[in-house]
């Protein structure tokens, strides 16, 4: 199944009050405000909730319409949705055709699910740390920055996204309210040496809103399913560290696996059968086993 977990790399960013009274002045903006203001567990403290619309206008530069809330994270692409929380991890996949399938994954490994990929839902803090303002100015009730990346930088960051020639830069502009910093609309081009600018992706982000319909529909076949299977995944069998794991799954439905760094699922206990990342169809109670993946 297709994840997403670089997916929020790729979004460009989302906000946070700062702890500041009044507009900010334009000469005191920095990147790292930019950055700073985008952590999503800061703007979820100001807001109940989130949601971004993304636009992206070149074939291979994929980024995801994302609803926020201090519970879930709702994802919408062209050909399946998921939705998140700290406990639940369900996928759609190839939603609205015959082959239409529903996935749910059981965290094998600790830790929470991918929440923590959606830190930032709008900017990668690695690749805007790398941007530079050159202008700031306040247009109406907007603080416009303009920032720019060298042209290594650039190349290095996305070749094979976008199309780039020899002395290509990024160009990012983001519109902030001014008094928090929280960004409403944001565009990114490609300018090239000659001046020319070729916007390949912009988004506009709205809070306070509700969760979309679909999602709303997939959070309910998600949680009150009347008839469910149970699936076990027993980790480390056999052994003093051995740990029991469930889910309940709706027949029919399918399953992938979150498993620990160089771990396996088995459909054996003495881990000699090798199972594919993603279960069959569910239509029973069902165990499988999780343990260090073997050699071939």
């Amino acid at each position: 199944m297709r994840k997403i977990s670089v997916i929020l790399a790729l979004v460009l960013s989302v906000f946070m009050l700062l702890p500041l009274t009044g507009a900010i002045a334009e000469n005191e903006i920095t990147i790292q405000d930019i950055i700073d203001a985008s952590q999503t567990k800061a703007v979820l403290e100001n807001h109940k909730s989130f949601r971004v619309f993304n636009n992206p206008l070149v074939e291979n530069y994929v980024v995801y319409d994302t609803y926020v809330d201090g519970e879930y994270i709702y994802m919408q692409t062209p050909d399946y949705d998921g939705l998140f929380s700290s406990e639940l991890e369900f996928w759609c996949d190839v939603k609205g055709t015959p082959e239409q399938l529903y996935v749910k994954t059981i965290n094998c490994a600790g830790t929470e699910f991918s929440m923590s990929s959606f830190a930032y839902c709008f900017v990668d803090p690695l690749s805007t740390a790398l941007e530079k303002i050159i202008s700031c100015e306040t247009v109406g009730d907007t603080l416009v920055v303009t920032a720019r990346m060298s042209s290594e930088d650039t190349a290095r960051t996305l070749t094979g996204k976008v199309p780039l020639a020899e002395g290509d830069v990024l160009e990012v502009i983001y519109n902030l309210n001014p008094e928090t910093l929280e960004v409403q609309t944001s565009t990114m081009a490609i300018v090239s040496v000659d001046g020319t600018t070729n916007v390949f992706f912009n988004f506009h982000a709205e809070y306070d809103v509700e969760m979309p319909e679909e999602g709303k529909a997939l959070l309910e076949r998600a949680t009150s399913a009347e008839s469910t299977c149970t699936m076990t995944v027993i980790l480390y069998p056999n052994t003093e560290n051995e740990e029991t794991r469930t889910i309940k799954v709706i027949p029919g439905d399918s399953a992938s696996f979150y498993l620990p760094d160089g771990c396996a699922i088995y459909k054996d206990a003495a881990l000699t059968e090798l199972l594919n990342n993603r279960v069959p169809l569910i239509t029973e109670d069902v165990t499988f086993y999780c343990g260090e993946a073997k050699a071939e």
